[in-house]
């Protein structure tokens, strides 16, 4: 065969004029790059990756929890309910916030006055709480108007 030169029949594992490059078979991945969330599983038909979601999860990666109080925290002992579908917090007494955060301090009262009781008449008048001493409370008095008074918690 003058002129022509021999020209190798690879197989599809090697490659070059006389076969000695292998080729590194391209075994395609496609769920490599998407991540499934919460127990989700990928799976690629048709070469297109697609989460295949546990029971209660959805979203293109199982990013979604169906019941709504799921990770929604309700502290010092209050529980969660989801009216509407959003999460809420119904908490115990003394307690209040969206997720029952904040302690809710005793309400204080005025002592009673029983009618014709000897109420101590003086002290300082005033019309609303903030008028008065941490400690006190702008009370009625059977002497007349509103007196600041030293109150009980309960």
């Amino acid at each position: 065969m003058e002129g022509k030169k021999p020209k190798c029949n690879c197989t599809s594992s090697y490659t070059g004029l006389h076969c000695h490059y292998s080729v590194q078979i391209n075994k395609r991945r496609p769920c490599l790059n998407l991540t499934c969330l919460n127990g989700g599983n990928c799976t690629s038909p048709a070469d297109v990756p697609v989460c295949t979601c546990r029971p209660g999860f959805f979203g293109n990666r199982c990013e979604f929890h169906r019941d709504p109080c799921f990770n929604f925290d309700c502290k010092n002992g209050g529980n969660c309910s989801a009216p509407a579908d959003a999460p809420f917090c119904k908490c115990p007494i003394g307690f209040t916030g969206n997720k029952c955060q904040i302690r809710i301090e005793p309400r204080a009262r005025c002592p009673i006055v029983s009618p014709g009781a000897n109420d101590v008449c003086g002290g300082v008048f005033c019309v609303l709480d903030n008028e008065c001493k941490p400690e006190q409370k702008c009370c009625h008095s059977t002497c007349g108007g509103k007196i600041c008074k030293n109150v009980s918690v309960g």
